[in-house]
């Protein structure tokens, strides 16, 4: 019987429902060495161009058999060559690397950009899959919308705002099949991956507890609540959208760049953004599920709008 030949694009397709993540095959899996048709090409939506989204499309321009071919954000623009990015980002600077990047093989390659990434999934009906680099307020929403319009997803951490939203988006990735990922970077890194190996294999006993530390701290330290002085221009970084489905709240320069992660309604504060890092070698290598129960006490002000200095957390398994 002759055996049927899959291009890479039916191959993700088809393996999506037992696939953790996106899969990088070798070409020659899919059928010899040599140009791969764009057709084969896994056609990919860049959602949110800040300054990680610029650094993961960047990450995605190296790959051979992946196309970007849509990006959508609602900020043009954002200046980030004094902070901690060291570029400019926004859907027009990201837009340009993209392209610039595809001229060297194709002179009148373009792509299209949206302001609202919902315009996107509705006209880029060949796309197969998003990369959701979106602050944590709209991750579950974005990561929920793409896969309603059968994409699939990788998302940047923290996966959600909560834990509710996580729950959620577990369910339409099962209900739907779709390959699905958080992004993580340490967890790919031989750092991370030898400490599992050594925590594994006994090299310093059995393990009765887990003590992590990170040198986090605020954006805003020292800010107590919401910002109340002048408010900056909301349309310049399209605010109503970026804020996505989260209630209206002034546009301040405490909130942006980064800064967002400060507050509760846009992100989780600093054991949302370094949590997954830095409990992920001994989460991993024991393989911890839901612990029996949390207690987490606040090092400096906080209150209902803006998270604390600093935490002090204690889980029980």
């Amino acid at each position: 019987m002759k055996q049927k030949e899959y291009s890479r694009k039916e191959f993700v397709k088809g393996m999506a429902i037992a696939a953790a993540g996106f899969m990088i095959v070798p070409r020659h899996v899919l059928g010899g060495k040599g140009f791969l048709a764009p057709s084969d090409k896994v056609t990919v939506g860049i959602i949110g161009a800040g300054g990680k989204g610029r650094q993961n499309a960047a990450e995605l321009l190296k790959l051979p058999d992946v196309q970007i071919t849509a990006i959508a954000d609602p900020a043009k623009y954002w200046n980030l060559k004094d902070f901690y990015y060291r570029s400019i980002a926004g859907r027009e600077p990201v837009k340009e690397m993209i392209e610039n990047h595809y001229k060297s093989a194709n002179s009148s390659f373009k792509i299209k950009a949206y302001t609202d990434f919902r315009d996107m999934l509705a006209k880029e009906r060949s796309l197969d899959a998003v990369l959701c680099s979106t602050p944590d307020n709209t991750h579950a929403y974005v990561a929920i919308k793409a896969m309603r319009a059968g994409k699939h997803v990788y998302c940047e951490k923290p996966l959600t705002h909560n834990i509710w939203e996580a729950r959620k988006v577990r369910d339409v990735a099962q209900e739907t099949g779709l390959a699905t990922q958080m992004g993580n970077s340490l967890h790919s890194g031989d750092g991370v991956r030898q400490t599992v190996e050594y925590l594994r294999d006994g090299a310093i006993g059995k393990v009765k507890e887990a003590h992590t530390w990170v040198p986090a701290s605020r954006w805003n330290p020292g800010l107590k609540g919401l910002p109340t002085g002048p408010t900056t221009d909301e349309q310049a970084i399209g605010w109503d959208l970026w804020l996505g489905p989260t209630p209206y709240m002034p546009c301040h320069k405490e909130y942006t760049p980064v800064a967002w992660r400060d507050f509760w309604a846009l992100g989780c504060g600093a054991l949302g953004d370094f949590g997954c890092h830095d409990l992920d070698p001994s989460t991993w290598a024991f393989d911890l599920h839901a612990p029996d129960s949390v207690e987490v006490q606040p090092a400096g002000y906080s209150d209902a709008d803006i998270a604390p200095m600093g935490r002090s957390a204690t889980t029980i398994s």
